[in-house]
């Protein structure tokens, strides 16, 4: 549980905010900031001058999207609000619900140069490009059932007709001791989620455990395949394979606790049939 932060100005309470600057602060995690930041439009057409505290690997995103508001750095605030939130606090504080969640991403952006240059990096289609992410940030207090090792997604590197891209993190060198030549490291290049998102735009597919790869991917309604534990993070729900969070991500879940070798083997089956 995080504590809600304290101000001199109130927490809001729904009431009515024109004319209001509201501050709203992400207190969570990267793919929860790029997973509610879509409310945030929802707080301008109510009237309110909305400053947002942007983490810093997510600000240019931001900035490309042409957010309509105000963005502070990581830890500050700013000089002067009528009242302030946290971030995953809006949908409740909207009154939104499940049949009325925003479209993803609405405030996500990205340098063309980068999209470009991305581009050019991958190069042409040499069969199904598809970037794969294996593992989470290890201080998730989840992580040690969300994520896997590297050699869990050998068996993607035995479908023929795809091309295979890590986008995995903090994890210098795994890639290649897992995978050799089987897989491209982009991870040696990506600064930021600016050039993550960038990278995503060049592939068909990105194959991602329950991290802010899965969001950022599904945010900018890229083609994604989610891999879940058996008992998975509140967001996904349960028994279903796909989320009403993003339409263009499909859920593949543990059928029993533990066993990733069966999702795995159903996600190879799966990018067989997509390059048939």
């Amino acid at each position: 549980m995080v504590k809600p932060r304290e101000y001199a100005s109130p927490a809001w309470a729904g009431e009515d905010l024109a004319g209001c600057t509201l501050f709203v602060y992400p207190e969570q995690g990267y793919g929860d900031a790029i997973q509610f930041a879509r409310y945030l439009p929802m707080l301008v057409a109510k009237g309110a001058k909305v400053a947002f505290e942007a983490p810093a690997p997510l600000r240019r995103l931001f900035e490309a999207g042409g957010f309509v508001g105000t963005l502070v750095g990581a830890g500050e605030a700013p000089l002067g609000f009528d009242c302030h939130a946290a971030l995953l606090d809006l949908p409740g504080l909207l009154g939104a619900d499940a049949a009325t969640i925003p479209p993803p991403g609405g405030v996500l952006g990205v340098p063309e140069d980068l999209v470009q240059k991305w581009a050019a990096r991958i190069g042409a289609p040499d069969g199904l490009r598809v970037g794969i992410v294996w593992a989470g940030r290890p201080t998730h207090v989840n992580d040690r059932n969300r994520s896997l090792a590297p050699d869990a997604l050998l068996p993607l590197a035995e479908v023929s007709g795809l091309r295979l891209y890590s986008l995995q993190l903090g994890h210098d060198g795994a890639a290649e001791a897992a995978f050799g030549g089987a897989v491209a490291d982009l991870a040696p290049h990506i600064e930021d989620f600016a050039d993550m998102t960038a990278a995503m735009l060049a592939l068909d597919l990105v194959i991602s455990v329950d991290t802010s790869a899965a969001h950022l991917a599904g945010a900018l309604g890229r083609p994604v395949w989610t891999l879940l534990p058996f008992t998975p993070d509140w967001r996904w729900q349960l028994e279903r394979d796909d989320s009403p969070w993003y339409p263009a991500m499909r859920l593949f879940r543990q059928q029993r606790a533990g066993d990733w070798p069966d999702v795995i083997a159903r996600v190879a089956d799966a990018l067989a049939q997509s390059v048939e």
